[in-house]
C-alpha cells in the first residue's frame, strides 16, 4: 500500500475505526471536528487507500503484532464478546455501528464457550458426538 496516499490523521482514523467499528467515533478519536466527524468518515472510508489499511490493520489485530495465530485466551475473548454482542458486524447505516450478531451466531460461539469449559456432559444411551445440556439450578426449576 501507498502509504503516501493517506495522511497522518487519516491513517490514525484507519487505526481507531479497526478498534471502534464505528466512523463518527473514530474520526472524532482522530481529532475531526464533531459536526464534520461522520462526513469526514464516510470520505476516507470510500478511499481505496484507507480501506486497504483497514483490511491491513484487522489481519494483524488477527493474527497479533507478531503474525502469529491468536491464543486459546484470546479466541475465548473474542467469542464472549461475539456471544453478548459486543462485536458488531461491518458499518451501519449513515456511518453508524453495524448489526449486531445473528442470534444464531451468538448461540454459537456460546455453545463454543460451553464446550470450552465443559458444560456439557455426554448423555448416557446416545451416540458419541451427543450431549445433554446441564444447566445450572434445573434442580429448582423442576
Amino acid at each position: 500500500m501507498d502509504e503516501m496516499s493517506l495522511s497522518r490523521r487519516e491513517r490514525a482514523f484507519c487505526r481507531a475505526y479497526v478498534k471502534l467499528w464505528n466512523g463518527r467515533e473514530a474520526a472524532l478519536a482522530a481529532g475531526y471536528k464533531p459536526r464534520l466527524a461522520g462526513l469526514r468518515a464516510e470520505k476516507i472510508l470510500l478511499k481505496p487507500a484507507a480501506q486497504q489499511e483497514v483490511c491491513r490493520l484487522c489481519a494483524a489485530a488477527v493474527l497479533g503484532d507478531s503474525g502469529e495465530q491468536a491464543d486459546g485466551e484470546e479466541i475465548l475473548r473474542f467469542l464472549t464478546a461475539v456471544m453478548r454482542g459486543e462485536v458488531r458486524d461491518g458499518k451501519g447505516v449513515d456511518g453508524g455501528e453495524g448489526a449486531l450478531p445473528k442470534v444464531s451466531e451468538r448461540t454459537r460461539a456460546a455453545e463454543l464457550l460451553g464446550r470450552n469449559q465443559r458444560l456439557f456432559g455426554t448423555s448416557g444411551g446416545g451416540s458419541a458426538g451427543e450431549y445433554a445440556v446441564r444447566i445450572i439450578g434445573e434442580d429448582e426449576l423442576l
